[in-house]
C-alpha cells in the first residue's frame, strides 16, 4: 500500500497541546492527518476516498474549532467526523 503524502508526523508538544486539546486546527491537522489517512484506508477500501474524508473532516473541525477545541479527545471527534465519509 502505498504511504500518504502529506505533512511529516510532528509529535505535539507540550507548547502546540492545551490542558484539552491543540491550540489550533492546524496543530490538529498536523499531528492526526497521517494516520487519520491510513484508519480511512482500511474503512474505505480506496486511499482517495479516504484523503477526502479526512479533508472533509478537517473542514468540519475547522468550521466548529469553539467546539472541537474544548474536547477532551478531539483527534475521537475527528475520527467519527470522518467515518461518515466512506
Amino acid at each position: 500500500m502505498a504511504e500518504f503524502e502529506g505533512p511529516e508526523y510532528v509529535e505535539p508538544s507540550s507548547a502546540s497541546v492545551k490542558r484539552r486539546g491543540y491550540d489550533s486546527p492546524e496543530a490538529l491537522f498536523r499531528a492526526q492527518y497521517v494516520s487519520l489517512c491510513r484508519i480511512l484506508s482500511v474503512f474505505c477500501g480506496d486511499q482517495e476516498e479516504a484523503a477526502d474524508a479526512a479533508q472533509e473532516a478537517f473542514v468540519q473541525a475547522w468550521l466548529r474549532w469553539s467546539r472541537v477545541s474544548g474536547l477532551e479527545k478531539p483527534e475521537a471527534w475527528l475520527r467519527r467526523a470522518a467515518s461518515t465519509g466512506c
